[in-house]
């Protein structure tokens, strides 16, 4: 392994201290340079069966306790190419309107993933009963409850150590919380790193879980990827760089983070440990850019060499994606 790495060094494939290439910034928001992977809705808890997903706003309340839910998703797929680090990501989402504040409250709102299996429909209706998620239901045909029935996806969170907003009203006293007509960030970089290794991606679940202050209620919109204004749609803004150290996914040789017929060519090149031929070929198809991944990769059973002893391995691998 280590002579393999030297042999990339010394072909200017990566540099001697293992940095591979600057980071990347995307902003995924509905409408935003092509994009349409958003879907997103609020969950009423005092009309436990309205769909919101047509509505052009997002809610999460405090009332006694946690109250109103928001869930937000953003499509990931072909987004971030493979090989890469997750070095950051947030959510944000623009606060327009504070709810029976009082200059003395705050709430907190944290965002935590949803686990696997609990997916949702956002459908399309705006405080109707009977379609799409719910405070009750997370499907379009009302069969499936969220775990523990009219519970609003609480028990099918999972807190990855996402981060938390302070909220308040327009002149609050607390100096470290938000005010309305600003973006609240939400750094998320655990749960988008694990969505980007493979895990299910159902999206985030924004729920109000601490208050401060006098009284019992108090509410916070935000707007939704439905908002006419579409620069004040939710976004998801992700820093990614080509990892320092690639994982091994062994019979991708074509570095495209899976293992198919588009890696017989490359893996045909590699044999005999060619990994000169193998470099400038993916420079040479590539604008010059050097491999995002690893030679080893077409080291299918990992025996040290490229030779036709990885046939076979390879092609029982086919059909495989990779994970990070």
């Amino acid at each position: 392994m280590t002579r393999i790495w030297n042999r990339l060094a010394s072909l200017g494939v990566i540099a001697a201290t293992g940095t591979l290439a600057l980071g990347t910034t995307i902003t995924l928001q509905q409408g935003l340079n092509g994009y349409g992977g958003t879907t997103d809705t609020w969950l009423d808890e005092s009309a436990k069966l309205d769909n919101n997903g047509g509505s052009n706003e997002l809610r999460v309340q405090w009332y006694n306790g946690r109250s109103d839910a928001t869930v937000i998703k953003f499509d990931l797929t072909g987004q971030i190419p493979p090989y890469q680090e997750i070095t950051s990501a947030t959510l944000r989402l623009y606060y327009f309107y504070a709810g029976s504040f009082t200059n003395s409250n705050t709430m907190t709102v944290t965002a935590f993933r949803l686990a696997p299996g609990a997916w949702w429909d956002e459908n399309v209706y705006g405080g109707v009963s009977g379609y799409g998620a719910n405070y009750t239901y997370r499907d379009a045909g009302q069969t499936l409850q969220w775990t523990g029935g009219a519970e609003g996806g609480w028990w099918d969170k999972i807190d990855d150590g996402n981060g938390v907003a302070l909220l308040k009203k327009t002149g609050g006293t607390d100096p470290n919380a938000i005010d309305p007509n600003h973006w609240v960030p939400f750094s998320v970089t655990p749960s988008v790193t694990l969505w980007y290794r493979g895990f299910a991606n159902n999206g985030f679940l924004l729920d109000a879980t601490n208050f401060a202050g006098s009284g019992t209620t108090v509410y916070s919109k935000f707007f939704a990827r439905n908002e006419g204004g579409s620069s004040y749609r939710p976004q998801l803004v992700i820093n990614y760089e080509l990892a320092p150290t690639p994982t091994i996914c062994r019979g991708d040789c074509n570095c495209d983070g899976a293992i198919n017929f588009a890696d017989i060519d490359w893996f045909v090149l590699a044999l005999g440990n060619n990994v000169a031929g193998w470099t400038q070929h993916y420079r040479d198809t590539h604008g010059g850019t050097a491999p995002p991944c690893s030679f080893v990769n077409c080291d299918v059973n990992g025996d040290g060499s490229v030779t036709f002893a990885d046939i076979d391995p390879f092609v029982a691998r086919l059909g495989m994606t990779c994970q990070w």
